[in-house]
Parts: structure tokens; sequence; C-alpha cells
């Protein structure tokens, strides 16, 4: 399986906020896990289900009940995202020293401060 140049640039804006990867083989494997408040489910929507990682997410967002409503969905492991895997997290999740090559529009149009595209004015 592999990133296509729109699902790198996604990824990369999504994990420099909310978005985070996990391992559950020693990081032979990640996927990617993404969860959003009711407030930003056609965002979530968007990214995961219908239109950005569609060929990668294994089920539909679907709705959890612990005080607030949280859209939370997997996108399937794969070894294509080790390379982020290691970039963004050692100790724990931190910028990756690649940022200034990996730094495009549209990495900043996914990344929380810039996503001004949500919110109604």
């Amino acid at each position: 399986m592999t990133l296509n140049d729109e699902q790198k640039q996604v990824l990369i804006g999504t994990l420099l906020g909310d978005g985070h990867l996990e391992t559950r083989n020693d990081g032979k494997t990640y996927r990617f896990k993404f969860a959003q408040s009711n407030l930003h489910k056609a965002y979530l929507f968007h990214v995961l289900y219908h239109h950005v990682f569609r060929n990668l997410t294994l089920t539909a967002p679907k709705q959890k009940a612990n005080g607030m409503w949280y859209f939370n969905t997997i996108v399937r492991s794969s070894a294509c995202f080790r390379p982020y895997a290691e970039q963004f997290y050692g100790l724990e999740k931190g910028v990756p020293q690649l940022i200034d090559q990996w730094l495009t529009p549209k990495v900043l149009a996914y990344w929380p401060p810039f996503r001004w595209w949500l919110y109604e004015v």
C-alpha cells in the first residue's frame, strides 16, 4: 500500500495537530487514527471517509458517547506510515526534523491553526 501526494500532505497536516499513528507490532506497521467532536464531523468525514483516505479506511466513522460525541475511525495498518512515525515520534510526539521540506499549502490547510475553512464567519 502506498500513499498518494495528497494523502501524504493531509497526513502530515493532521499529525501536526490531532491525528496520531499507533503500532501494535513494535513499529513494523502503523495505523492512522483520528477523532473529532461533533462540531467537526464534516471535517472527519472529508478526511477519512468520503475523500482523502477513503481507499484506506476500514470502518465508517462512529459516534461514541463518553460525555461528548466523538467520531472515530481507523485507517488500516501499513508500513507506508512508518517514515512518518519515525519523524513524528521519539519518546513522545513532536515536530519532525523534515518539517521544512514537508510544509506545503495543503499541509497548512489541514494543520489545526490554519483550518479556518471549518468555521463559519
